[in-house]
């Protein structure tokens, strides 16, 4: 799926976050939202998502409203924004996934039940199924909302540092699930912070500091400048 943001800004009270930001994001593409704290990576994910509101501009999938197609969008919250002492099952999580797809009666059926397993298998979560959400770690919790993602067969995915916090084996068990994804025609975006790991884990980038610094893949726009410009410092380590 073709996403196709086009000049939106985005505003708190008084505060402009996102400004004027357009961008578009191919079909199969794997790309991280890269910039300092404060320069609206996660506002600009939830502009996109109808989640705030925009001051102005318009965003399109394969040319299409959100409200057209948002089954097909999935998105992965930062695991602070979550209530985690909500009483369900890490199942019962991921089946919140399918809930795009129930029929007019809004029942699982066995189909369901076999997707939300299957993807618990992806992210290693499967002997958890029965297990409280609450009782879980913070690497466990982060790849159960992946895993509800993964659920939902959605075309598009957005993802808010989903290796915050996670174990190194986690983080390596979440970037193979992303390059599947990748690699079977779905797009993804990811607001990262890790700079070291850029190269190896993304095929685009967008650098952002309330505007767009620069936007396409990687080899060409992770230069040492383009940092420096995006993060305002003397030098950073790459």
């Amino acid at each position: 799926m073709q996403l196709d943001v086009s000049h939106i800004s985005i505003q708190y009270q008084d505060n402009v976050v996102v400004d004027d930001v357009s961008f578009q994001l191919a079909p199969a593409s794997l790309a991280a939202i890269v910039g300092p704290n404060g320069a609206g990576k996660s506002s600009l994910l939830k502009g996109i998502l109808g989640i705030h509101p925009l001051k102005k501009g318009n965003v399109y999938f394969n040319g299409q409203t959100l409200s057209s197609v948002r089954p097909h969008i999935a998105y992965v919250p930062q695991r602070e924004s979550v209530d985690w002492d909500f009483p369900a099952t890490v199942l019962d999580v991921v089946l919140m996934g399918r809930y795009p797809h129930l029929n007019w009666w809004k029942r699982y059926r066995s189909i369901d039940f076999n997707i939300a397993r299957k993807s618990l298998e992806q992210v290693n979560l499967i002997d958890l199924a029965d297990r409280q959400i609450a009782q879980l770690s913070g690497g466990q919790q982060q790849r159960v909302f992946l895993a509800r993602a993964l659920a939902q067969e959605a075309s598009i995915y957005f993802m808010d540092e989903p290796f915050a916090g996670v174990d190194a084996a986690t983080e390596k068990n979440i970037v193979s699930v992303l390059k599947e994804l990748q690699a079977g025609g779905k797009s993804i975006m990811v607001v990262h912070h890790d700079l070291q790991t850029i190269r190896s884990y993304f095929s685009s980038i967008l650098l952002l500091n309330k505007k767009v610094i620069a936007f396409g893949p990687t080899d060409e726009v992770f230069t040492p400048e383009r940092i420096q410009q995006t993060y305002q410092r003397e030098s950073l380590l790459l």
